[in-house]
């Protein structure tokens, strides 16, 4: 399931949660309220994209071993079919939650929506993985505007207000997608998968990402969210070299480092966060060490160390 990989899920459903019940503002640190249905819903949220993220494994196995990432499938330590079980029965523990809990009908679409854009983001015949814009428009409304969507309504109703505030997120993850597309470019070229980074070229796309990142800081501005002002702020200069320099590091830091600052921006808001946060990371640090030997999760490259 890719626990660190969860995390800018958890991320955009908090800041919905935040932003549906605060100010627009940052006027309170350290909150210490959290409601029940939120974490029920995140829990099983995390279900359903877990299952994403296994289905997309399954069917990436080949770029994965070109790109020389997410090995668990392509080196034969987990079968796909036992990937597929394990997708199923994260579905089934998310139905049966959902009945037990007798969440709200627009909970499940938001996320029978996300497993559906999972399905046609890898499976064939759809596969929008490899059509240039799908790939990019299915992550921006998977994570920047339904995983917003699921915090902002734990507690409270749809609203117009609801997709005005999703907005600024909705473009930020725009230039990140676009960005992510950059790391895996020579593979993803080589295997002839053509995602909107292929396309593009590095310079055009990593240009788009950053003129849509200066969209997001005024937008953020315009809306005096200082929360995504602030992120945006301090990760643009990120995105400026990655444009200038067009090295695969720099693409990398230019996703990574804006994901963590919104986990730092979260966890002054919300400290449990953090501390979930911080415990997993030092979880996965310990179990990749032990196991394969590899320093994994770490700012830049992971590296086996023999």
């Amino acid at each position: 399931m890719r626990p660190v990989i969860l995390i800018p899920l958890w991320s955009f459903i908090l800041i919905g949660y935040y932003h549906s019940n605060n100010s627009i503002q940052i006027d309170k640190f350290f909150q210490h309220h959290i409601s029940f249905q939120l974490i029920i819903k995140s829990v099983l949220s995390t279900f359903i994209v877990g299952t994403v993220y296994i289905i997309n494994q399954i069917f990436d196995r080949k770029t994965d071993a070109l790109n020389k990432k997410l090995f668990f499938i392509p080196k034969g330590i987990i079968t796909p079919h036992q990937a597929k079980w394990q997708s199923y029965i994260l579905v089934i523990l998310f139905v049966a939650g959902s009945i037990i809990f007798k969440l709200d009908w627009y909970y499940i679409l938001f996320n029978m929506v996300l497993l559906l854009l999972g399905i046609c983001y890898s499976m064939p015949p759809f596969q929008f993985k490899s059509r240039p814009g799908f790939d990019l428009l299915l992550n921006m409304i998977g994570y920047g505007g339904l995983s917003f969507f699921i915090g902002w309504t734990a507690d409270k109703s749809i609203s117009h207000t609801m997709l005005l505030m999703s907005l600024p997120y909705f473009l930020f993850m725009a230039a990140m997608y676009i960005n992510t597309t950059l790391i895996d470019y020579e593979g993803d070229k080589d295997s002839g998968l053509v995602t909107t980074g292929v396309f593009l070229g590095k310079n055009l796309a990593s240009l788009i990402s950053l003129i849509v990142v200066i969209v997001t800081l005024v937008i953020g501005y315009l809306q005096k969210n200082w929360i995504i002002f602030s992120i945006v702020g301090l990760s643009s200069p990120l995105f400026a070299i990655a444009w200038l320099k067009k090295e695969r590091k720099n693409f990398l830091l230019s996703v990574q480092i804006p994901g963590w600052l919104f986990v730092i921006f979260l966890g002054i808001l919300y400290p449990y966060f953090f501390l979930l946060i911080v415990c997993l990371y030092l979880l996965t640090k310990f179990y990749y060490k032990q196991r394969f030997n590899m320093n994994y999760p770490r700012i830049g490259e992971e590296k086996q160390t023999n």
